[in-house]
């Protein structure tokens, strides 16, 4: 059900077009639309008045008018800039939409591409946007209104910061009237100006820094009374505010309430309540003596005073009153006090006094000698008389009275007291001085003459009128009234003034008035100016709309001339049309007929063209008083004078950036003073005269256009007759070519379409959406993948190259299918644009190259086993020349020993020790050769396959402690401590008993080799898992971690300077043997100097 309600407008003389709007408008299913038609411009204006339409659908062609002259009637009816109009056209014209557009128009269609939903869619969009901009300007105007008049003062300041980003201080950006008003400077003064300059203590109060951190924190600033001294204008002002300030942009929007009033107001409050209503005098009797130091002593006080003073009657009697004063007793007082006690004379004086408490206060002292019945003096008696209050009261009221006297003289406007009866002026502030010129003196001297030598003669007659309004009114009635005042330099300047009755006589009529005056000059000069301008702008309308309802140039620049003379009232009014070439004719021209006529007179001025072509051109206006007294050239007064002009407005007629030609009016019976108004109303005309040549050269021009358009549609209709035999033929090409094609349509890539070769190869039905970012892209039957790595539909090439407008060549995709199938794609991707250069989708091409890229890597495997093998060979060659040196060193060294050795012995000059030590010597050489052979031995048989073991259930502690206690004599002769922890629960392995002594030997041999003296070797075994777990650790050299995972490869040698010697056999023969035993050796070190750890894990049974 349609609930929402719209009001349409339809104006077009055709009503076939509007039948066609009606029907697409009755489609809305969500509003029901209230229809009106009219078929020309002015009745359709008309109708606005009476319906305010929702939305105006308006034809460009009207009978009486065009579009884009409605639009302006129409913005002149609403007054509103911008109107819920669209404008529609037979065909698409660029230069009227936009012209539509900048005449308010919503939006711009034409008719035979208007669809129903766009139809719709613009008449939704253009209320709406109607509604926005209504909302928006009423914002915009509450809030200006609002800060405009608020009472508070108000601003907005932004960060002026040095090269480091500190703030240095604030530039004023807006101040309210209120903030001018308390700043005594104007928003000239201030906006654009730095804050700490125009007012400098706020750097010294600290302020500045509190609105610094306002703007970096950002956390908003209150504070309440602040005293606040500072130059304001031409004056130092101490006053107190409340302040508050936020936050904004880079800066922040203070506000601030000038509180002086109100706490020089809670001051005096507080001063009148501590004064006391009901004092009461006090009575003190002192001694007569002694007069000097410490005075006559107190013999009595009444309650009074213990009351006034706080003090007891004991702590009172026996002292002097001099006890009661103190630093603010005036000493002069004092002083006649004791001169007239000497004098046993009265003496009544005021002085301050203080109280127990320490406070003062003011008392009335009268202190009168009392003498006995002889007459003698005995006592003074004093009474006193608590003043304080009055005191308060004769400083409040003192104060007050400068308090108003300064009200009335900083007021801005004339303050006054008018007495109705003497008819004479008897108070005037310093302002009328200001205002009028007058002083407050001259102004009351001027007696009962005051209104008729000063009032404007057309406003004294109101004066009785206005007198009797005062005998009515009551005594907080206003009276209001306007009147002009002649000032000291005789000028009559405007005021408004607001008087109420101040005083009455006896018999309650009215005597004295009190009145304000401000000067409304400025408004009143303001309002006239305004209603001249309303009347020109009347004028120029009217004399645009005959120039507007005629698309014949002659017609129109003939109205204009004579339009132009009649209302300037001037000699001769005429249209100048400029060449390129600085020469004009002129074409049109309204004269008296007591002048020469000059159309179709052809000027060459080269002071024209020289001087003044280019300024004219940018927009330039002339306005010669007396061409005989104007700063003109001397050739140019010359031409000017043979056409008979004495002074002359010139005015250029431009079209765009091109000067068409000018708009003249001359004087020449006399010079000419030309006004302003004048002046704007030429250039209006001007500007008037230059659409209307535009807008006739537009008429002709579309009439050209006409015609070639249906040349121009012939032709269209041969071309897409050839298009479409191209289209046919790329489709034909689309379908059959080996070569994978992709299309986008769109620029997010929702769609794309493949051609059959690309379905085939992805595994999709005809007419898939084979878009990765498309609504079904999850069930697609495969992946893309760059680099073995899956890629989100957003980086694929055809999303990039579309979101992008960026060509991508040679991109390399792998793709996997769902049944496994894996394809390698090269692809080149390349945007589509539309005629408006915008992307609009892109296009992908893709050749397989699976069997290329698994050629290419066959060869690069092929590549890379070649150059691992041709480095093993290498490796083994120069792994058999070390192997060979080292042999051969090993080898040579024992039998060297041995022959040395053996031929000492046989020549037989040895002692049995040292016969001994070469035995024993020949022996070790000849078992570390056994060694070494039988460790070749058993490296021959690894590479062979030959290396047997013979594997048996034995126990495994008593294996490893017979290689431990074998290790032990060699590590202690090298003070290494050998350290063994063998669990003993462990239970029986199957091995060859001699082969793992053979493999323990060899790495506690190692250890003890490369441990130095003083070093720790550990063995422990241990159950891991199933596993028995032999570790062998010293903290000995270590290995090189680079060379740690070669370290069981035979022939293999650390290089890390070790002299130690040895084939590099043991531990690989370890290895191998371990391994042949189902078990694995480890080597672990930290590097260098960090020792190392061996770890053989061996299968229980």
């Amino acid at each position: 059900m349609r609930e929402k309600h719209r009001t349409i407008l339809i104006v077009d003389d055709c009503e076939e077009d509007r039948e066609v709007y009606r029907r697409y408008l009755s489609q809305d299913s969500k509003y029901s639309y209230k229809i009106f038609e009219e078929e020309d411009g002015e009745n359709g204006l008309e109708l606005c008045k009476q319906i305010q339409p929702d939305a105006i659908l308006l034809d460009y062609l009207l009978p009486d008018m065009d579009g884009l002259e409605f639009l302006c009637e129409l913005k002149i009816l609403t007054g509103k800039t911008n109107v819920p109009a669209i404008m529609l056209t037979g065909q698409g014209n660029e230069s009227i939409a936009v012209a539509a557009i900048k005449n308010g128009a919503q939006d711009y269609l034409v008719k035979g591409r208007t669809t129903p939903d766009s139809l719709r869619l613009a008449i939704h969009n253009a209320i709406e946007r109607g509604k926005l901009q209504r909302k928006l300007e009423a914002s915009e105007e509450r809030f200006r209104t609002s800060v405009e008049n608020m009472l508070d003062c108000f601003g907005i300041y932004k960060s002026l910061r040095d090269e480091s980003g500190k703030i240095v201080d604030f530039i004023v950006e807006y101040v309210n009237d209120a903030a001018c008003k308390n700043n005594c400077m104007s928003a000239e003064e201030q906006i654009g100006k730095k804050l700490c300059e125009l007012l400098p203590a706020h750097r010294e109060t600290g302020l500045f820094e509190e609105y610094c951190q306002v703007v970096e924190t950002g956390k908003p600033l209150y504070k309440e009374a602040v005293i606040y001294s500072d130059n304001y204008g031409k004056q130092y002002l101490t006053r107190a505010f409340d302040i508050s300030a936020s936050k904004l942009g880079d800066g922040l929007v203070a506000t601030w309430r000038d509180i002086s009033e109100r706490k020089r107001s809670e001051e005096r409050l507080r001063l009148l309540e501590s004064v006391v209503v009901n004092a009461k005098d006090a009575v003190i009797v002192t001694e007569i003596a002694p007069l000097e130091e410490p005075g006559p002593r107190i013999m009595y006080v009444n309650e009074a005073f213990t009351k006034m003073t706080g003090y007891s009657l004991e702590e009172i009697v026996g002292k002097s009153p001099r006890f009661l004063q103190g630093p603010k007793t005036e000493p002069a007082i004092l002083n006649q006090i004791s001169a007239a006690l000497a004098a046993k004379e009265t003496i009544q004086v005021e002085l301050i006094n203080y109280r127990k408490d320490g406070s003062e206060f003011w008392v009335e002292i009268s202190v009168t000698p009392v003498p006995d019945s002889l007459g003698n003096y005995t006592h003074f008696v004093s009474i006193q008389r608590d003043i304080t209050e009055r005191k308060r009261t004769e400083e409040a009221l003192r104060q007050s009275r400068e308090f108003i006297q300064q009200i009335a003289d900083t007021m801005p406007g004339v303050l006054y007291v008018y007495d109705l009866i003497e008819r004479r002026n008897v108070y005037g502030n310093r302002q009328m001085a200001e205002v009028l010129g007058y002083t407050p003196e001259q102004i009351q001297a001027m007696g009962s003459a005051l209104i008729t030598q000063l009032i404007h003669p057309e406003d004294v007659a109101r004066i009785p009128v206005l007198q009797e309004g005062f005998k009515l009114a009551s005594d907080d009635e206003i009276i209001e009234c306007e009147y002009r005042v002649r000032h000291a330099n005789g000028e009559w300047r405007w005021f408004y003034g607001r008087d109420v009755v101040f005083s009455r006589t006896v018999d309650g009529l009215p005597h004295e008035v009190l009145g304000i005056a401000q000067d409304i000059t400025a408004r009143k000069q303001a309002e006239a100016n305004l209603q001249q301008r309303i009347e020109q702008e009347r004028l120029v309308m009217e004399i645009a709309q005959q120039i507007r309802r005629s698309l014949n140039l002659d017609e129109i620049l003939q109205a204009t001339v004579n339009e132009v003379r009649c209302l300037l009232e001037c000699d001769r009014a005429l249209i100048f049309q400029l060449e390129p070439n600085g020469n004009g004719t002129i074409i049109k021209e309204s004269v008296n007929s007591d002048f020469t006529a000059l159309l179709s007179t052809s000027i060459y001025d080269p002071c024209l063209s020289e001087t003044y072509i280019e300024p004219y051109r940018q927009g330039l206006v002339t306005a010669k008083t007396d061409i005989y007294t104007a700063e003109i050239d001397p050739c140019h007064v010359e031409l000017l004078a043979q056409l008979q002009v004495r002074a002359n407005l010139v005015v250029p007629i431009l079209q765009g950036e091109n000067l068409w030609g000018l708009l003249i009016a001359h004087q020449c019976a006399a010079p000419r003073e030309w006004q302003s108004l004048e002046i704007d109303l030429l250039k209006q005309l001007a500007t008037q005269v230059g659409i209307a040549i535009q807008q006739v050269e537009l008429y002709q021009k579309l009439e050209i256009e006409l015609s070639e358009r249906v040349s121009a549609e012939a032709e269209i209709l041969r071309l897409n007759r050839e298009l479409e035999c191209r289209v046919n033929e790329l489709q034909t090409l689309f379908d059959l070519l080996p070569v994978g094609i992709a299309i986008a349509e769109d620029p997010k890539c929702s769609v794309i379409r493949v051609n059959p070769f690309l379905e085939k190869l992805l595994t999709l039905t005809p007419n898939t959406n084979a878009s990765k970012t498309g609504p079904d892209a999850d069930i697609l039957p495969y992946k893309v993948l760059i680099d073995g790595k899956e890629i989100p539909g957003e980086e694929l090439p055809m999303q990039v190259c579309a979101a992008t407008g960026v060509e991508i060549p040679n991109s390399e995709l792998q793709v996997v299918r769902d049944d496994g199938a894996t394809f390698d794609l090269l692809g080149h991707t390349k945007p589509l644009f539309d005629e408006e250069g915008k992307v609009r989708g892109c296009v992908g091409a893709y050749i397989d190259i699976s069997d290329r890229k698994r050629v290419q890597a066959e060869r690069d495997k092929l590549l890379e086993l070649e150059q691992k093998t041709r480095a093993e060979a290498e490796a083994a060659n120069r792994a058999k020349d070390d192997f060979v040196a080292m042999v051969s060193h090993d080898l040579r060294a024992p039998l060297n020993s041995i022959l040395g050795w053996a031929q000492l012995l046989r020549k037989g000059k040895m002692d049995d020790a040292a016969k001994e030590k070469a035995l024993e010597t020949i022996e070790r050489n000849a078992k570390s050769q056994a060694k070494l052979l039988e460790d070749l031995l058993d490296v021959s048989r690894m590479i062979q396959g030959k290396l047997e073991i013979y594997p048996q259930p034995i126990e495994l502690v008593p294996i490893i402690q017979n290689a431990i206690d074998t290790a032990y004599i060699p590590a202690n002769e090298k003070g290494i401590c050998l350290i063994s922890a063998l669990d003993a629960s462990i239970g029986t392995i199957s091995c060859d008993p001699n082969r793992l002594q053979q493999v323990l030997g060899n790495l506690l041999s190692n250890a003890i080799k490369f441990t130095p003296e003083g070093g720790e070797i550990d063995v422990w075994l241990e159950r891991v898992e199933g596993y028995a777990q032999i570790v062998v650790r010293d903290t000995g050299q270590g290995i090189n971690p680079e060379f740690l995972p070669h370290v069981f490869d035979r022939f293999r040698q650390s290089s890390s300077g070790s002299k130690k010697g040895g084939l590099g056999l043991g531990l690989a023969i370890a290895q191998h043997l371990v391994q042949l035993h189902g078990g694995t050796i480890e080597a672990h070190s930290e590097g260098i100097g960090q020792g190392a750890t061996f770890m053989i894990k061996l299968p229980l049974v």
